[in-house]
């Protein structure tokens, strides 16, 4: 049997004879009336034609039915963009801030806020080399050659010759260099919770995944 889902009240919005066939179908329906055997659409043709034509009401135009807003990505244009407003103003002074933070952190250690990333790189097997260690921190390997003489002189670094191939220098860590590993994490945390005051949980779950949503906007370039 044909069953309807909605009460009559659903269908007050259609008007005129269509009125008429929706009210019929309603009736034969909630008096149990099965439809098994009826064709809907010659049994729509059928009331239509058993309405009197002298008493039709033209049917209302129902309002038409607006696309669902789709968000395009263009929030700014060339007319109106203010550059301290966009998302990359915002997310580079962050940024900046929180490496400044973290630099405060840092001068416990010795250790600028530049100079702690390659310390945890080598301790975690990422950086066995000056040039993964500048491809994986996205510098020049000059400047990083650079980085890597001061962290040597601090003591916290050995560069030591591959002995499969000399002419490759492998870096590691000295036992201080390890120690002050174990020690960064914390200076990390606080600097970047400093930043976070005030966020809910909820706040802070939504920006990693905003955040993450941009990221992977930028891949497909």
């Amino acid at each position: 049997p044909f069953l309807c889902p909605l009460p009559p009240r659903a269908f007050s919005v259609v008007s005129g004879p269509a009125q008429v066939v929706v009210n019929s179908l309603l009736t034969r329906v909630y008096n149990k009336a099965c439809l098994d055997n009826d064709c809907i659409g010659s049994y729509i043709l059928f009331m239509r034609n058993k309405t009197d034509k002298s008493t039709q009401v033209q049917d209302e135009a129902l309002p038409a039915l607006e696309p669902a807003h789709l968000p395009t990505g263009e929030f700014y244009h060339a007319s109106s963009c203010k550059p301290e407003e966009t998302i990359g103003y915002l997310i580079r002074t962050v940024h900046l801030s929180m490496l400044k933070t973290i630099d405060i952190e840092m001068q416990v250690h010795g250790l600028t806020a530049m100079q702690w990333r390659p310390l945890l790189l080598i301790s975690k097997g990422k950086g066995e080399t000056a040039a993964v260690l500048a491809k994986e921190m996205n510098m020049d390997t000059g400047a990083m050659t650079r980085m890597l003489d001061r962290l040597q002189t601090k003591g916290l670094l050995l560069r030591t010759r591959s002995e499969l191939d000399r002419r490759v220098v492998q870096l590691e860590l000295t036992a201080e260099g390890h120690l002050i590993c174990t020690q960064i994490p914390a200076g990390l945390c606080s600097a970047i919770n400093h930043h976070l005051r005030g966020f809910s949980d909820d706040e802070f779950t939504l920006l990693k995944k905003l955040l993450k949503n941009m990221i992977a906007n930028g891949l497909d370039i």
